[in-house]
């Protein structure tokens, strides 16, 4: 549940979280992940400091902003953490609909009001919010 926001450990953050959202996204292992105490956990330390712009990120968007922007859109091939917490919370999305729903409105309202109450400082919590991807919201 815990790994540093160095680029050096992208490619393990990114692999575990595609691992956990094959289990989540199959019906058989439901019972692993039903209490709303484990979806809070998943959603509170995996998915939310993953949807956080690193320095990294804002390093390349400095870089070549065309390119991060390409990298974080949906249809790109990339595997960021950012993008790979986002199929997490839709396979999340796919089983536990209303709980999830609900943790996520939670954790999308207090970024918003973090957000707000920082006079804009905060950017990266209203972009985390923003980002937050919700059945509701899907096309």
């Amino acid at each position: 549940m815990n790994t540093s926001k160095e680029a050096k450990h992208d490619i393990l953050a990114t692999t575990c979280i595609k691992f956990l959202s094959s289990l989540v996204g199959k019906p058989m292992h439901k019972g692993l992940f039903q209490s709303k105490e484990t979806l809070t956990q998943i959603i509170s330390n995996i998915v939310i400091p993953n949807l956080l712009i690193r320095d990294v990120d804002e390093e390349q968007f400095e870089d070549d902003p065309a390119e991060f922007i390409l990298s974080d859109m949906e249809e790109s091939d990339t595997e960021s953490r950012r993008k790979q917490s986002q199929i997490l919370l839709r396979a999340m999305c796919r089983q536990f609909e209303e709980e999830t729903t609900a943790i996520c409105l939670e954790c999308i309202q207090k970024m918003l009001s973090e957000f707000s109450s920082s006079n804009g400082e905060m950017w990266i919590s209203k972009d985390a919010a923003v980002s937050t991807p919700l059945p509701f919201l899907s096309t």
